[in-house]
């Protein structure tokens, strides 16, 4: 029949459209005479294009191939299609309609006419996007398995039966102590199993093959690299053929020689924790929340009083706990039942082995499981009845303090190392305004007379510097608004490096000894006064005595000579002349009994020795100023080095500077700035220039001329002897004293000595 080929084709080309419609790959039909293209609807479900009728030209489909690919494919498409070859293959990228690409595989059929030459071209294209996404995935979940291998030192290994030795990774040969990148069979896997353990792996090879052991040991290899022993675990899961007969096995390997030796120390740890804690005398016990069932250690028995065979719950504690504590430790122990993490109670209990009662302190805390459901409660008791009876007794001794500080007329405070934050232990009552959380610092500034603040305050900074006794003497006003005497002491606490880590003192009424002993010093004046006086009366009488004769004699001769002029003129001459020789012998032989009570009066030979002037002069200031006289008289010193030792007599240059330092204090007495300033420095070659100056009125001029002299003063009740004297002494050394005006006011007694070098 002429029309069958006909049928024959559009039943061929019908199934091509049904097998292109159903297919997901994009078919087309390129006719190259025309050059028009016709696709099937996997062009619109697969990348969005549709075009009319699916119907396009060939160069719509060219310029949808990506730019650098677009030369390469079509070069290859038209070397095809001139030559004689029938198929056409290629990879490359196609824009979708979202303008996105997609990698496709391109493969076609060139249909050829009589001549060879090409008509026709069907093929279809196939989006490679899902298998790449899926190879992607797939590389990536290999190389996460590669890296959580390495990471966790995983090595995995592989073996087929048919095959020698077996597939390992490099981690795997690392592990046992192999070379990397080659099979490892089963003679070399054997060859570094450490000797001890080599029989149990073959017994338990043996043992998995039959079906009859877990796939999972450990054992210990010496490892040929560097001849260290370690520890490895090995876990493999067999295949087996329909006959039972072992076909493969995979699996991995790890080296726990960490974790045998962390579970080693471990243990250690768990048996030296046993043994410090029954060295301590600390019991543990455990107890199961879910089941009630509860263990402990021999000193948790010992400690409760229990018998081994008992439980440690709350039924057989009931029994043993003090009645007056029975309600507390029951609720505890409902609520640590109920799942109270952490707590801690003080009991105490009656002990069924001796009867004693005993306090307790039970800690516990409560653990969950692995599901975090609280599942047990762990803790330890320890004995504490001599902690108790110790607290006791310190707070007997406490309290015992406190009574004793209270009804103490001592004021006990106490002070950092450093001397801040004074705090007082109770609130003066005697002095006003001062609360019981006062500092020292403020209630000094408030009741502290002036001129006493200044002393305090160098005092107490003196002890902080140097870490010395504190003992200090001040007046403190008194609430009816009158200043007493108080005596503040301060001992420090040192630590074990010798720092001061605390002060503790006491402040008490010292008025009464303080008025007692001022008393006695006016009195002490007094008499020295009287005896100063009686003295000289008794000087001044036996003066009066021996000069007498001389004087009378002296004045009998001046009369009588004075009458034998009047009555008989110059014929009396001779007689006259005798008479005033007479009188002049007499003159002198007065002259002589004072020169001889004035060696009296000075007598005694010059001891020099080498004596520092700065250690004599803070002495002498001791002397004169010790009864608290020179509290409110600030005092300076400026001592050269070249003129620190001198050659004297320490008790007779040491009376001067008395002397001197008295008379300073009693000139200053109506000055309202009291200062004394004591300075040495060369003067000339080889003596030093001793200098106290004063800033009170100073000394008139008509005085300074005759201030030396014997009996000559500008006190009131003073005698006129001590200046004479000490002048005496100094030149008695070899040097002189004089008096000059001190810069800025004052007097500035001066007195030169012979330096030591």
């Amino acid at each position: 029949m002429p029309d069958d080929p006909v049928r024959a084709l559009h039943e061929a080309e019908e199934r091509y459209r049904l097998a292109a419609r159903a297919t997901d790959d994009a078919t087309w039909d390129y006719d190259l005479l025309d050059q028009t293209v016709r696709w099937n609807e996997a062009l619109t479900r697969r990348f969005g294009h549709a075009p009319k009728d699916l119907f396009t030209r060939v160069e719509w489909w060219s310029d949808h191939i990506y730019p650098g690919d677009i030369q390469r494919v079509t070069d290859s498409i038209e070397a095809v299609i001139a030559g004689t070859g029938e198929s056409w293959t290629e990879e490359y990228r196609f824009r979708r309609a979202d303008g996105s690409y997609a990698d496709v595989l391109d493969r076609g059929f060139v249909i050829r006419d009589e001549q060879g030459r090409g008509t026709r071209m069907v093929g279809a294209m196939l989006d490679l996007s899902d298998r790449r996404r899926t190879e992607a995935a797939l590389r990536a979940s290999e190389e996460r398995l590669r890296l959580a291998q390495e990471a966790g030192r995983l090595g995995t290994f592989e073996w087929n039966a048919g095959h020698e030795g077996a597939d390992v990774s490099d981690t795997h040969c690392d592990i046992l102590g192999l070379p990397r990148g080659k099979r490892i069979t089963n003679a070399e896997f054997r060859s570094v199993i450490h000797p001890d353990d080599l029989p149990r792996v073959a017994a338990h090879g043996a043992e998995v093959r039959a079906g009859t052991a877990s796939e999972d040991i450990e054992f210990r290899v010496i490892r040929p690299s560097d001849g260290a022993t370690r520890w490895v675990w090995l876990s493999a899961r067999t295949f087996r053929n329909g006959e039972g007969k072992v076909i493969r096995q995979i699996g991995v390997s790890e080296d726990i020689t960490e974790r045998k030796l962390a579970a080693d120390r471990l243990r250690d740890s768990e048996e030296m924790l046993r043994l410090a804690q029954e060295a301590a005398g600390i019991g543990s016990f455990e107890w199961n929340l879910k089941t009630g069932e509860s263990r402990g250690s021999p000193t948790a028995y010992r400690i409760f009083g229990l018998p081994p065979t008992d439980k440690i719950n709350l039924p057989s504690l009931t029994h043993i706990i003090h009645p007056d504590d029975q309600d507390e430790v029951r609720d505890h122990i409902l609520r640590a039942g109920r799942g109270e993490t952490h707590s801690s109670i003080e009991h105490r209990v009656i002990r069924t082995t001796d009867g004693v009662e005993r306090w307790l302190r039970v800690t516990g805390r409560t653990l969950p499981d692995a599901a975090g459901d609280l599942m047990r409660r762990v803790g330890i008791v320890e004995d504490i009845t001599d902690e108790k009876l110790a607290e006791a007794r310190l707070r007997e001794s406490e309290e015992n303090y406190r009574f004793t500080v209270e009804l103490s007329p001592q004021l006990a405070w106490t002070a950092n190392g450093d001397g801040s934050c004074v705090e007082l232990k109770r609130p003066i009552t005697e002095y006003p305004g001062v609360p019981m959380s006062a500092t020292f610092d403020d209630w000094a500034d408030d009741v502290i007379h002036p001129d006493d603040a200044t002393y305090r305050r160098r005092a107490w900074v003196h002890s902080m510097k140097t870490g010395s006794h504190y003992d200090c003497e001040f007046r403190a006003r008194h609430r009816d608004g009158s200043f007493r005497w108080v005596r503040s002491r301060g001992w420090p606490r040192r630590d074990e490096t010798g720092a001061v880590v605390k002060w503790y003192g006491v402040i008490e009424d010292v008025h009464p000894q303080r008025a007692a002993e001022q008393q006695l010093q006016r009195l002490q004046d007094e008499l020295t006064q009287v005896a100063r006086v009686s003295a000289m009366g008794t000087l001044a009488s036996a003066l009066a005595h021996e000069l007498n004769q001389p004087l009378t004699a002296v004045a009998n001769y001046m009369a009588g000579s004075k009458r034998l002029l009047v009555n008989h003129g110059a014929a009396a001459t001779d007689v006259v002349l005798e008479a005033l020789d007479n009188a002049a012998k007499s003159a002198v032989q007065a002259g002589e009994i004072v020169r001889r009570l004035r060696d009296l009066v000075s007598r005694g030979e010059v001891n020099a020795q080498r004596v520092e002037i700065a250690t004599l002069v803070h002495e002498a200031c001791e002397l004169t100023f010790g009864d608290g006289r020179g509290r409110s008289i600030d005092q300076s010193f400026d001592f050269a080095p070249e003129a620190a030792v001198v050659l004297a007599d320490r008790i007779q240059l040491q009376q001067v500077l008395v002397n001197l330092l008295r008379n300073a204090a009693e000139a200053m007495e109506d000055s309202e700035l009291r200062s004394i300033r004591l300075s040495a420095k060369p003067s000339g070659d080889d003596m030093a220039l001793i200098r106290v100056e004063d800033s009170g009125t100073g000394v008139a001029p008509q005085v300074k001329r005759h201030l030396f002299s014997p009996f000559v003063t500008t006190k009131e009740s003073g005698m006129g002897v001590g200046l004479s004297i000490c002048r005496s002494i100094v030149e008695a050394h070899g040097g002189q004293l004089w008096v000059e005006d001190a810069p800025g006011g004052g007097a500035a007694f001066c007195f030169t000595l012979k330096r030591a070098d």
